[in-house]
């Protein structure tokens, strides 16, 4: 008979597929054993086989619905289907179980993510690393919550250093990392972790989403390069400098939505070409147009960040006025 402890091991090597057979072959002889139904479940859902997961969880939840880890796994196999409303409904049922299990206030924290609700994702994952300051699923979900819910690309990429201070051979810490660096920065990481992970098909794709953002980097300031060059030949037409700048704006836009960071270094570029339409050709207008734009690139960056990190602060107090004015209106 399979041991459960054979069962833990699989589960550390990544090998799902065996451990799906191993846990199909003991609940065929233990029909309610507790422990291969949980990692049967987790073979299913780390090998990314979600329907299958899902129906290991309603197999199961007859005999492990009074254990936490079921309802953290039910609840991870409902986030991955979009239904974050079950998946809430789960967590909360571990969270009864057991209020202080790390790995499901780290996954309500990423259900509060998902859901836009960042004060509410700050608060969770602030009780968390307060006890545990270096847990990986909640410092990945705070490095993303800085990067893309706050943009602040400085304090995610901050937070998953320090992780990775602890866990230096972590290439999960790494990948996450390398996508909040710049294009160079993060293709020359993900090859390092490409030759220690060759076959991994997530690193792969984005090593080359990579290689094909800094192209589209090289091509903006090329054309906003031309178009700033173009500004001073004379008699050159207004149509084709507005072209130039069009298109690198336009190539910007996934640069953008990739990395927020490029969407400052992008502002950089665009701003002073707008403003050197409607100026004088002078090579002091020129130099006034970068400083300019350099500025209000990184104002608007930080103000972008502080609002956010604000309201989180805020809101609280505007729930409580919000409750204050129903009772009033009760009344």
């Amino acid at each position: 008979m399979i041991e459960a402890s054979h069962l833990t091991i699989l589960l550390q090597l990544e090998r799902y597929q065996q451990l799906a057979q191993h846990s199909e072959q003991l609940l065929s002889e233990a029909p309610q054993h507790q422990p291969a139904a949980l990692h049967r479940i987790a073979a299913y859902l780390y090998s990314n086989n979600t329907s299958q997961a899902l129906k290991a969880c309603e197999d199961a939840q007859a005999f492990c619905f009074d254990h936490s880890d079921f309802w953290l796994l039910k609840a991870q196999a409902l986030r991955l289907s979009n239904n974050d409303l079950a998946a809430e409904q789960a967590v909360a049922k571990g969270l009864a179980l057991a209020p202080a299990e790390p790995d499901l206030m780290a996954e309500q924290a990423l259900l509060h993510l998902s859901q836009q609700r960042l004060a509410q994702c700050k608060k969770v994952l602030d009780n968390l690393l307060a006890e545990h300051p270096f847990h990986k699923t909640a410092l990945h979900t705070l490095a993303i919550l800085f990067n893309y819910g706050c943009h602040r690309p400085d304090r995610a990429r901050l937070v998953l250093k320090r992780l990775l201070q602890q866990h230096p051979a972590d290439s999960d810490t790494a990948q996450l990392l390398a996508r909040m660096n710049t294009p160079w920065q993060g293709t020359a990481r993900l090859k390092q972790l490409l030759q220690l992970k060759p076959a991994d098909p997530q690193l792969r794709q984005d090593y080359k989403l990579q290689q094909r953002l800094r192209w589209a980097v090289i091509a903006a300031f090329v054309l906003s390069l031309l178009g700033s060059i173009g500004w001073f030949v004379p008699g050159l037409s207004t149509a084709w400098l507005h072209a130039l700048l069009l298109s690198a704006m336009l190539l910007s836009l996934p640069l953008g939505w990739h990395y927020p960071l490029a969407s400052r270094c992008w502002l950089m570029l665009m701003f002073p070409l707008l403003v050197l339409q409607d100026m004088q050709p002078t090579v002091a207008n020129s130099v006034a147009a970068l400083i300019v734009g350099a500025l209000y690139a990184l104002a608007l960056q930080w103000l972008l960040g502080a609002s956010v990190l604000l309201w989180q602060k805020l809101q609280p107090l505007a729930s409580w006025g919000r409750r204050k004015l129903n009772k009033q209106r009760i009344r």
